[in-house]
């Protein structure tokens, strides 16, 4: 009676160690590579990027994602890039981020692989909003063993420059020498300029009183995440998986002393 009793625990603390293994394991894949923003916050070459994935809510929207590889332009090739094209609407620079987001992980020898035999699915195109093949990506070798990527149905121009860090299989980074952009994509044209309205002619009045001036209102600038909101995640994360781990222990004592 002993005996069987003693399996029985046996088996029933070798069921519940499994389920806890498997929750804790469900946890670290969780944070391996779910918060990007998190993650760019040691890279602050990217910063402007970064901004931009909060400001916009993609960074919101790539939360619901466990795969991905991001191409990311460094703030010497963003900057300028968005000064020169500051008519883009909010909803327009979310898409061009989104057309940086690969919705599968790529190991530079994989991404080399492709070399134009196929296209690959940006999350722009996983969205809907892509219209056709606009939202996918095509990758090219060059002469010189370098790797391009760009829209699909021209020559890429813009480099694969090297790998910046990975998270496998969750998340992984490049650096890339320029921004990229789906071909059907552009900014609103510009408001056409109204014709100049003759002034009507001057009527003399009593100078008003001199106003005080005013201060204008500084746009607001998009931050990224705090440093200390990424650490407080993780380390609720692995408190948790703490928490599991002394269940298990003390669930093992209580069982084998049945």
């Amino acid at each position: 009676m002993s005996k069987s009793r003693k399996t029985c625990s046996l088996d029933q603390m070798q069921q519940l160690m499994l389920v806890v293994v498997l929750v804790m394991t469900s946890v670290v894949h969780s944070v391996s590579g779910q918060n990007l923003t998190a993650v760019l916050l040691g890279f602050t070459q990217y910063s402007q990027f970064n901004s931009l994935l909060s400001s916009t809510g993609v960074a919101q929207q790539l939360a619901g994602f466990r795969t991905y590889s991001v191409m990311l332009p460094s703030n010497d090739v963003l900057t300028p890039w968005l000064a020169a094209n500051s008519k883009f609407t909010t909803g327009e620079i979310a898409n061009v981020l989104r057309y940086h987001v690969l919705m599968n992980y790529f190991t530079v020898d994989e991404l080399r692989g492709l070399n134009g035999g196929e296209n690959v699915t940006t999350l722009y195109q996983d969205t809907g909003n892509a219209y056709g093949q606009d939202g996918m990506l095509t990758i090219t070798d060059g002469t010189g063993g370098e790797v391009f990527i760009g829209p699909v149905g021209v020559t890429p121009t813009v480099q694969i420059v090297t790998n910046i860090t990975q998270f496998p299989y969750n998340l992984t980074m490049f650096k890339i020498s320029g921004v990229l952009v789906p071909l059907g994509l552009v900014a609103l044209p510009p408001s056409p300029t109204p014709a100049p309205v003759p002034a009507p002619a001057p009527v003399p009045v009593k100078a008003p009183a001199k106003a005080a001036p005013t201060l204008s209102t500084p746009a607001t600038k998009a931050t990224a995440p705090s440093a200390n909101a990424a650490t407080a995640l993780l380390v609720h994360q692995y408190s948790y998986i703490l928490l599991l781990s002394s269940l298990m222990l003390f669930s093992a004592r209580f069982l084998l002393n049945l």
